[in-house]
């Protein structure tokens, strides 16, 4: 039995080989909570009278995260790669192309077909992901109502070379510079 097991936040392309890392991103927990009614109203009513706040975060998604690439779009949470470690990255990649891939169903597509760029995302580059979304009902309870507002728990994994007190500074001074959408209530949480 092993004495020790340690356990990184980072990429492992094999189950059946030591996986190490040259890079570890950060990470940076965002939790944005949008209100725009006090209560939910008929969306017969509130259609195209009350802002839906699931139009305003999308809107304000938009405006981080390019929706084609999912590139970031705030140009001070994006690095250069250093030269040694991009060097590195491709040196590996061609070693071991098409040995890492993920489960995805039948007919889907990764987000880039150039393993490279996709080594590159998962390693050095500021992405994304959405990992909670509250204030809907299920689709079984789901009525014909606008809602009075929609909260989103995002992680924004930051380069390695980014420290996270800039990063975190930098979402801040984002979202406290933002005019919201429609003038609704936002609230937003960083924490790294």
């Amino acid at each position: 039995k092993p004495t020790y097991f340690i356990s990184l936040n980072g990429v492992a392309l094999f189950k059946d080989k030591i996986n190490f890392n040259i890079s570890s991103r950060g990470k940076a927990i965002i939790d944005i909570s949008i209100k725009v009614t006090s209560q939910a109203v008929h969306s017969g009513d509130a259609s195209g009278v009350i802002p839906d706040p699931n139009r305003i975060l999308r809107k304000i998604m938009s405006n981080i995260e390019d929706s084609d690439n999912g590139n970031i779009l705030i140009s001070d949470l994006n690095t250069n790669i250093p030269s040694a470690h991009y060097k590195l990255a491709y040196e590996f990649v061609n070693k071991y192309k098409n040995k890492a891939i993920y489960g995805l169903n039948e007919n889907d597509e990764y987000s880039f077909r150039d393993l490279f760029e996709m080594y590159l995302n998962q390693t050095w580059k500021t992405k994304i992901s959405s990992v909670s979304i509250e204030g809907l009902p299920n689709t079984n309870n789901a009525g014909n109502v606008v809602h009075e507002g929609v909260n989103l728990k995002i992680v924004m994994y930051i380069p390695p070379n980014l420290s996270l007190t800039n990063a975190k500074n930098t979402i801040n001074s984002y979202f406290n510079n933002m005019i919201c959408p429609y003038n609704c209530k936002l609230n937003v949480l960083t924490q790294i």
